[in-house]
């Protein structure tokens, strides 16, 4: 699947939490190194899913309305 990474043409924004189980953020910064022009946002959190008691859940929202064209 990592051969196909280098061919995305479109806005990419990759967040993981920094403290997730099986190197999860490791290979999401992995991700990010192939896919040209993406972001990776880590997230201070261990959740994968993040609950709205989270608090990455803030981060995260501000992440996505600043990567969303036309939100807030």
């Amino acid at each position: 699947m990592t051969s196909l990474a280098p061919k995305l043409t479109v806005p990419t924004l990759i967040m993981c939490a920094r403290r997730e189980p099986d190197s999860a953020f490791e290979q999401s910064r992995l991700l990010a190194t192939l896919i040209p022009n993406s972001r990776l946002v880590p997230l201070d959190s261990s959740n994968h899913l993040l609950p709205e008691r989270d608090p990455a859940w803030t981060h995260f929202l501000t992440e996505i309305d600043r990567f969303l064209p036309g939100s807030s």
